[in-house]
């Protein structure tokens, strides 16, 4: 009887911890449910508002469409942008990176520095960073009312603080299509070429961005100064020459950004990075590069030309070439250029010695034997000795 009373009491247990852990489990997959319930609304809501949003972006206004109620775009929108382009980011291969791999690009690249910044045409707060790319009328009152606006009218450029990525403004229309109470994603390739360069460092995607979005890859290094990529200012500088078409025709400006860039603050500087592409290029019997920046030198020195120039950046241009090619000519092999760089400059475009004199002052740049080198070349003029100087 007592060895029944404990087979009893046994099996009661059983089936009390059998139904407590029934009701566990019971429980939790009641919990499960209420999260993918949540969940399901959640993305509905989402989806609700997306497609109001959608749907209010058709009348946004352009040169060929006006609207009695138009729809004007602000960081909301931005912010929607910068949520599905994140989406499609991460289904196209994109790795995410931190905040501080994030501004570091960024000021490498970009030139952007997030904790001291003084740039007018850079607005950054907490959640997203502005790059102004058109000044439209100048003013800081434009600028602003037009910050979202689409990049046709603005080419503004913005980098989210939230998601650590880059883009410029995009309608949704876009960046999805819409299939009942779904949408499908369609984000432009350039990008997801851009960010995956730029900040997953994929050099594979170089080729494809330079022939589908050659603008902005040529910008990298005209408008934002970034030279870090050897191969990327080879492909600039292959594409771009300096053409004197007539006395007044030319591309001397469009030319002459390649050699130099003005940061956010309008800073001047030289690409002297330039040079050591086009040296890595060049032969003695291939040496066009050479030539081509001799005759950007002789349209230099007229300074009517690219009149934004100040005197002193002019100089300073000018110095820089004729030392690139005088270097070539001495320690390269470039013999045929011996009097062709200083020597025939300083016989025949600095006969008062105007440009000497600023060379001088700015104690020739500190560019290693400029000095040594333009004296001897002076010496020698351009090579050619006239009647009674043999």
């Amino acid at each position: 009887m007592l060895q029944r009373v404990k087979q009893i009491n046994f099996m009661n247990r059983i089936l009390s911890d059998i139904i407590g852990i029934c009701l566990l489990f019971n429980l939790i997959s009641c919990k499960e449910s209420i999260i993918e319930k949540d969940q399901t609304i959640t993305g509905k809501m989402e989806i609700v508002k997306i497609k109001q949003v959608y749907e209010d972006q058709t009348r946004v206004e352009s040169e060929e469409n006006e609207f009695s109620d138009p729809y004007k775009l602000t960081v909301k929108d931005l912010s929607l942008v910068f949520k599905i382009e994140q989406e499609g980011l991460s289904k196209a291969g994109f790795k995410n990176i931190d905040k501080d791999t994030f501004e570091k690009k960024i000021h490498d690249i970009f030139g952007i520095k997030v904790d001291s910044n003084n740039c007018n045409k850079v607005k950054i707060n907490d959640s997203i960073i502005t790059y102004y790319g058109n000044s439209l009328d100048g003013t800081a009152e434009t600028l602003a009312h037009n910050e979202f606006e689409l990049q046709s009218i603005t080419n503004n450029l913005f980098f989210s603080r939230e998601f650590n990525i880059i883009t410029p403004m995009y309608l949704l229309r876009d960046l999805i299509k819409f299939n009942g109470n779904d949408y499908k994603l369609t984000l432009p390739q350039n990008i997801i070429a851009r960010n995956k360069y730029l900040l997953n460092d994929d050099i594979g995607l170089r080729p494809w961005l330079t022939s589908n979005d050659s603008v902005f890859m040529k910008n990298l290094l005209i408008k934002f100064g970034y030279t870090k990529d050897a191969e990327l200012l080879k492909w600039i500088v292959k594409n771009n020459s300096f053409e004197q078409k007539s006395k007044s025709i030319n591309n001397g400006i469009e030319f002459g950004h390649i050699i130099y860039n003005r940061n956010c603050n309008n800073n001047f500087k030289i690409n002297t990075e330039i040079f050591e592409v086009m040296a890595l290029d060049m032969t003695p019997n291939n040496s066009f590069y050479l030539d081509n920046l001799l005759e950007y030198v002789v349209y230099l020195v007229d300074q009517s030309n690219d009149p934004e120039l100040s005197f002193e950046e002019r100089s300073s241009l000018i110095a820089h070439i004729l030392y690139f090619c005088q270097d070539m000519s001495i320690n390269k092999g470039f013999n045929d250029y011996t009097y062709r760089c200083m020597g025939f400059f300083s016989e025949h475009y600095d006969i008062k010695g105007v440009f000497e004199n600023e060379f001088k002052k700015r104690k020739f740049y500190n560019l290693l034997n400029f000095e040594k080198m333009w004296d001897e070349s002076k010496m020698y003029g351009d090579g050619i000795s006239l009647p009674g100087e043999e």
